[in-house]
């Protein structure tokens, strides 16, 4: 009998979105895999982050007897180090070992990431280390991990492998003040965008832009962009609640998932799956 194990691993994912897609999608996989083979499948979860209490609490909620999962905290994404990314890498081979037979599928979601400095103006980068530190959290530690996953997972016996970054509609579409989320976020999207060719038979990768949430970090960016219209437009949607929940957010990425009908290396926002 073919292996129904199943790979999902998610960075940043203690907290806030990374944190809802947590305590979402290794429930919602275990369901669907187990209806596709009409037998029970198991989802083995990797949870990527700093803080091993945070991660414990998500742990808590999602492990089952079919679901088993592996905390890596500590992964500090603004020292580029190897050696944390490594470890990411590590507890992946540590569950490939437990799961007989291997992985059918591997899903990986990066969702770590930092807004920056929205109050500045691109005119106005005058700190080079601030630029660095910024573009090491958002892009190299990005592409250095993605990379090593990458490799490994393409090692594997895995039929599926599914590679998501959690994107925005910045990526794509300029505003003043987001210079350095937007260029990051951007070539994030090229870089699977890229993946997505080199690996056309058993890769497939998503760039999802989750909508403006209600979340701490559409608070941080009411507080502090330095551009009037986004701050009056951004307390307008939050005051009338109009901003996406991020639960609703997560359910519109955990279909497209299941679904898996969307283009390899495709741009998807939020708002296009209404």
């Amino acid at each position: 009998m073919e292996s129904s194990n199943h790979l999902v691993l998610i960075t940043g994912s203690g907290s806030g979105f990374g944190e809802c897609i947590a305590t979402t999608l290794p429930t919602k996989l275990q369901q669907h895999f187990s209806e596709v083979a009409s037998s029970k499948a198991k989802v083995f979860a990797v949870l990527v982050g700093r803080s091993y209490v945070d991660l414990e609490k998500v742990s808590n909620k999602i492990k089952s007897d079919s679901i088993s999962v592996e905390i890596v905290d500590s992964v500090e994404l603004n020292e580029v180090s190897k050696q944390s990314y490594e470890k990411v890498v590590e507890a992946c081979k540590k569950l490939e070992k437990v799961a007989s037979g291997g992985f059918e599928t591997i899903t990986m979601i990066h969702n770590a990431g930092t807004a920056g400095d929205v109050s500045k103006r691109v005119d106005e980068y005058d700190d080079i280390e601030q630029i660095s530190r910024y573009y090491n959290i958002n892009l190299v530690s990005f592409v250095a991990l993605n990379s090593m996953l990458l490799r490994w997972a393409m090692q594997t016996q895995s039929k599926k492998i599914l590679v998501v970054q959690i994107s925005s509609l910045l990526a794509v579409k300029a505003f003043p003040n987001w210079g350095l989320y937007a260029s990051a976020k951007s070539a994030r999207d090229q870089l699977l965008a890229v993946a997505a060719e080199e690996n056309i038979s058993r890769v497939k990768t998503l760039s999802y832009a989750p909508g403006p949430l209600d979340n701490k970090m559409q608070q941080f960016i009411r507080e502090n962009i330095g551009d009037e219209d986004q701050k009056c437009i951004y307390s307008t949607m939050f005051n009338e609640n109009q901003l996406v929940s991020m639960q609703d957010s997560v359910d519109s990425l955990v279909k497209l998932v299941l679904k898996d009908e969307f283009t390899s290396g495709s741009h998807i926002d939020y708002f296009d799956t209404l």
